[in-house]
């Protein structure tokens, strides 16, 4: 989901608030990571903890020695054909959404952080050390200390890494600390993260406006919002717009070429600190047709290819020699917003009024208006009644899917309780809608976009809905480009097939809830309801430290949620890259959740038959 900086009312009410919201907590240690030596390579460190348990153990050595074991085998083009390349620029200001993703993804630049399936899987992903070797919280959740490894350098001559380019990555992309970026992650990091400074060579200090539960799994590593870490060496000698063309990081790849829409092209480094690549060349392709990119796959063109029609993602793995890489875990949880339920009535920080849309329509609910409030949360029961989940991944997603049943969870996840299932009964269905005022169905709107899986699966649940309720969707296909504004300025009162940002299903349930859905991001990107009750649970569940803690307080929410109805989910969408088995012998891909690549990343793993 694009996304754009957090008002200035919202930022400044967060920094005069911290010290009422946000309980105090310790910090903790976990085991140093280990040296990396020739023939080990760096997926075989153990997993660091959770955030509650910070790293500050200090590595034995400094400067690690690269896993050399593919080195004398390096040879080869590594080909994905994606789509969506989005626009390059070696400044973080200017990496906007895919860029900012993309850079570390191929892993041009690195993050603070690494990541690995923990002992839950795919669907428990653990921080690990990568570019620092260890992180504290403080005690009052103000600041976090990120110790880096010695010795790391940078591509070229840029020299080695310190506190000072990581201070500048981050300060450059975030928006609360540079107002005029637009790099992917300016709005995400600006609620949370204020000015990051080098307090020496090798320490660099994260002070926080609001300390988020999830750091720094979601803000410093691959997971999913990250800065890649580059050289600040670059910036001053050739400024914001020099920089723009230079892609410095420390990476196993080094960039060769970015064209928007057409191809991105890096080689490897044969040194590289800890892992040194099987290949010795990635080149990605954005191919915008699907049948296009199966027929790369199919003809050898590409070893790997994303975003195939689930047909043939079936009828190539019936064939034999192509295979789906599931290991970054990710699924796309498909369902919709009901919009319009705008129930916070002032700022949750600030305390101003918020002046939000009254517009009659059936699922939608005025505070201090109890009936209105039963009658619309009775017409969104009763339509997500009538879609049936299992129907719709057989049909649209041939079985490869999963059903789910509210945003944010998965069946599959821990925390899960069959209590939260949304049985498919027309009939009943019908019985809530007459119950509601609405016997003989009514008029709605569904905004899907122009085209790909959303459009598709939201034409499916209109035909539902008219089919079991008489109810008589309008599609909206206008683009997202012009239909976002209206839930940035919140006006919007349409159904919007979405997830958001958090319907992933690699998302741990354990995280803080309620962001989505909360006045608190007014300014920017909402999903088209604010509810308080959201508000409230997110300072809860972020002023604990103890994620076993937070996943039990995690019932309450889905309980409310439940309850409501205004994000049901109706099926997950697997998010994986096919690859040819007969030309990739092996690729040890970590969680992530980023769409971007079509869901690719750990190219440094790949090796070739």
């Amino acid at each position: 989901m694009p996304r754009v900086p957090i008002g200035l009312l919202f930022l400044v009410g967060l920094v005069a608030a911290l010290g009422a919201i946000i309980a105090c907590g310790g910090s903790a240690t976990v085991e140093p990571a280990p040296r990396f030596t020739p023939g080990v390579a760096a997926t075989e460190a153990p997993a660091a903890q959770t955030m509650a348990e910070a790293t500050t153990a200090p590595m034995a050595e400094a400067t690690m020695a690269p896993d050399t074991s593919m080195m004398a085998d390096q040879a080869g083009t590594v080909t994905l054909a994606t789509r969506n390349i989005r626009s390059g620029a070696g400044t973080p200001r200017f990496c906007t959404a895919g860029c900012s993703e993309h850079i570390y993804q191929l892993a041009i630049t690195e993050t603070l952080t690494g990541v690995e399936a923990g002992p839950g899987g795919v669907l428990d992903p653990q921080n690990t050390p990568l570019l620092a070797e260890s992180w504290e919280l403080s005690p009052d959740q103000k600041y976090m200390d990120f110790k880096l490894r010695e010795g790391i350098m940078f591509h070229g001559d840029w020299g080695e890494m310190t506190a000072e380019d990581v201070a500048f990555s981050y300060n450059d992309a975030n928006a609360f600390t540079t107002p005029e970026s637009i790099h992917g992650q300016a709005g995400d990091f600006a609620p949370l993260i204020g000015n990051v400074e080098a307090l020496d060579t090798y320490t660099a200090r994260f002070n926080f406006t609001l300390f988020h539960q999830a750091m720094p799994l979601r803000y410093m590593g691959p997971f999913y919002q990250s800065a890649g870490i580059t050289s600040k060496k670059v910036f001053d000698q050739h400024g914001e717009e020099g920089m723009r063309e230079i892609y410095i990081g420390t990476g196993p790849f080094i960039f060769d070429e970015w064209k928007k829409s057409e191809i991105i092209r890096a080689h490897s480094v044969t040194d590289h600190w800890r892992k040194v690549p099987a290949v010795k060349e990635v080149v990605i392709l954005d191919i915008p047709e699907a049948a296009a990119r199966t027929a790369m796959l199919e003809t050898g063109e590409a070893q790997m290819a994303g975003e195939l029609p689930f047909k043939d993602i079936v009828r190539l793995q019936e064939a034999g020699g192509f295979d789906l890489q599931r290991d970054n875990g990710l699924a796309h949880e498909r369902g919709v917003f009901f919009s319009g339920n705008y129930w916070e009535t002032e700022h949750p920080i600030s305390k101003a009024a918020l002046t939000r849309p009254r517009v009659e329509k059936p699922w939608i609910g005025f505070v201090g208006d109890p009936e209105s409030m039963e009658r619309a949360r009775k017409v969104r029961w009763a339509m997500s009644m009538a879609v049936d989940r299992e129907a719709l991944n057989d049909s649209l997603v041939e079985g490869l899917g999963e059903v789910c049943y509210l945003i944010q969870i998965s069946i599959n996840q821990p925390g899960w309780q069959d209590k939260w299932e949304i049985p498919f009964d027309p009939e009943g269905a019908k019985a809530l809608l007459e119950e509601a005022g609405y016997p003989d169905g009514f008029q709605a709107e569904l905004w899907v976009g122009p085209g790909g899986f959303t459009a598709e699966y939201g034409d499916a649940v209109a035909g539902l809905w008219l089919k079991h309720l008489n109810i008589e969707t309008t599609v909206d296909r206008i683009t997202y480009t012009k239909f976002r504004p209206t839930l940035v300025q919140r006006t919007n009162t349409q159904i919007y097939a979405s997830a958001g940002d958090e319907g992933k299903t690699g998302f741990p349930v354990h995280w803080p809830k309620g962001f989505q859905g909360s006045a608190l991001t007014d300014g920017g990107w909402g999903p088209g309801f604010e509810d308080p009750f959201y508000t409230t649970h997110l300072f809860k569940m972020n002023s604990e430290t103890d994620p076993e803690k937070r996943l039990a307080m995690a019932e309450e929410y889905f309980d409310h949620v439940h309850h409501q109805m205004v994000q049901p989910c109706f099926v997950e969408v697997p998010f994986h890259v096919m690859y040819d088995t007969n030309q990739v012998a092996e690729w040890q891909m970590n969680p992530n959740m980023n769409g971007n690549f079509s869901g690719a990343s750990n190219f440094e793993t790949i090796v070739l038959k």
